[in-house]
């Protein structure tokens, strides 16, 4: 089950803003790329702090590593900031 469609309530599809999604190219020289976002999620009414990056694996393939973080309380405390604009 992905994340997708285990907390926004089904979704066939990745989010829009899913940071798997965004995740810079890689070519010869960079191997590895990353992307962090804030996502508010309306349904659980939380906001996740996310980070992917991809990782050197066995046999010259690569992984990704998503990390996902409920930072709910902290916007509540501060203040909202606005969600993340995916990156283009």
């Amino acid at each position: 089950t992905t994340c997708h469609e285990t907390f926004f309530g089904g979704q066939p599809e990745p989010c829009v803003v899913c940071p798997l999604k965004h995740l810079p190219p890689t070519d010869a020289t960079h191997h590895t790329g990353t992307c962090r976002l804030l996502i508010h999620n309306e349904g659980l009414d939380v906001w996740i702090r996310s980070s992917a990056a991809r990782i050197p694996w066995s046999n010259d393939k690569q992984a990704v590593l998503l990390c996902c973080v409920d930072v709910t309380e902290f916007q509540k405390a501060e203040g909202p900031l606005p969600p993340s604009t995916p990156p283009h």
